[in-house]
């Protein structure tokens, strides 16, 4: 899925003509409002990948080990 919201943000900065760096280094001066609104909601559903990503990576590590002990 991060590769997924990547590809949006890159399709994004092209479209509005911004330099395409990382979302939390873009010059919010530079930007409108519908912009920085936009920019926010993408930092927050990227964060929300992030924590299901790690949720999903714990639990199947957990799961391997598990499986190796017999438990």
């Amino acid at each position: 899925m991060i590769n997924q919201l990547t590809e949006v943000y890159i399709k994004w900065c092209n479209d509005h003509n911004i330099p395409n760096v990382s979302a939390d280094e873009q010059d919010r001066d530079k930007l409108t409002y519908e912009q920085k609104s936009w920019l926010d909601d993408f930092m927050e559903q990227w964060d929300n990948q992030q924590e299901i990503d790690r949720f999903i990576y714990v639990n199947l590590k957990n799961s391997t080990r598990n499986k190796r002990r017999g438990v």
